[in-house]
């Protein structure tokens, strides 16, 4: 069964800590490997994330949210 708890990372008004988010790519990220997603999946995945946490660093976020 799905569980629906909110991972305890998750502020109060449903932001994320920046620093938090790149925790959670990177374990995403490997999720990708063991499931062996394709060396272009994985490739594409990794500049998302890497262009996006860097834009939120340079632009000086600190959390991120809805």
């Amino acid at each position: 069964m799905f569980d629906s708890r909110l991972p305890c990372n998750v502020l109060a008004d449903g932001s994320l800590r920046v620093q938090d988010l790149e925790t959670f790519a990177k374990e995403w990220l490997l999720d990708g490997e063991i499931l062996q997603h394709s060396p272009d999946t994985l490739t594409n995945r990794r500049l998302y994330v890497r262009n996006l946490l860097w834009f939120l660093k340079r632009e000086g976020f600190e959390t991120v949210g809805t």
